[in-house]
């Protein structure tokens, strides 16, 4: 099934588990010295109990006949897998349990604002408990890949990837 079956209903009692079966794909990737670099939820199926990452098509590896500039590309981007697997988590806790919509409306926050305030530790008290602590984790990191990701959507093709 598509990710999006299995996040529709109880996004945040099921937060919990999605973010540890996220962590356990960063480690597979990370113990296998595997670089994904596309794990977005559209690119991620489930079965509703475990979730499976799919399309490798943009995965590279040390291990890998690489050129110089492509190792280095791969030193460097070594923990995107784990920042993006952030970037996604938070992205969907903010819209979907916290209910902040992307774009922000007539004297209200937008999606970005959110987590911006969440990676400052600033998150409001009305969030579920188990969904403050994801955010207290991950919101830092999601915020630092979704400012990448916003200059390279923005046209900056010479944006540095950020230490994360």
């Amino acid at each position: 099934h598509p990710m999006a079956d299995r996040l529709r209903d109880d996004p945040a009692g099921k937060a919990v588990a999605v973010e540890r079966q996220l962590s356990e794909i960063v480690t597979f990737l990370r113990d296998r010295e595997l670089l994904h670099l596309d794990g977005h939820f559209g690119n991620m199926r489930t079965d509703m109990e475990r979730i499976y990452l799919s399309d490798f098509g943009l995965a590279t590896s040390p291990g890998f006949e690489l050129s110089a500039a492509e190792l280095d590309f791969v030193e460097r981007h070594v923990t995107h897998d784990a920042g993006y697997a952030a970037m996604r988590l938070v992205g969907w806790l903010v819209t979907d349990v916290c209910g902040i919509p992307a774009s922000p409306s007539v004297g209200g926050i937008g999606a970005r604002e959110y987590l911006v305030q969440c990676a400052a530790g600033r998150i409001p008290d009305d969030v579920p408990p188990a969904v403050a602590a994801i955010l207290s984790r991950h919101a830092p990191a999601a915020a630092t890949m979704s400012a990448f990701y916003r200059k390279l959507f923005d046209g900056h093709l010479r944006a540095e990837y950020p230490a994360i």
